[in-house]
């Protein structure tokens, strides 16, 4: 869906994958919320992608979810 520019439809099946995971945000669904943030970004919905980028900040993910929460504009 994110390839094809789908970005709407990308952050509503990745939330549905990280409802089906248990637990808080963590280096195990990083990946999830990285994409998200990517998605909501080029969706135009910056809030959102501010919420997933932090959400996203574990493990390898870490920097690239703040490099990108700070091209945002980060609260």
């Amino acid at each position: 869906e994110y390839k094809l520019g789908r970005f709407e439809e990308c952050i509503t099946s990745i939330e549905q994958v990280i409802k089906g995971t248990t637990g808080p945000p963590s280096a195990n669904t990083a990946k999830y919320y990285f994409l998200m943030g990517l998605a909501a970004k080029k969706a135009n919905k910056i809030d959102k992608a501010r919420d997933a980028f932090g959400k996203a900040a574990f493990g390898v993910f870490k920097v690239a979810a703040k490099e990108e929460q700070k091209s945002l504009g980060a609260k």
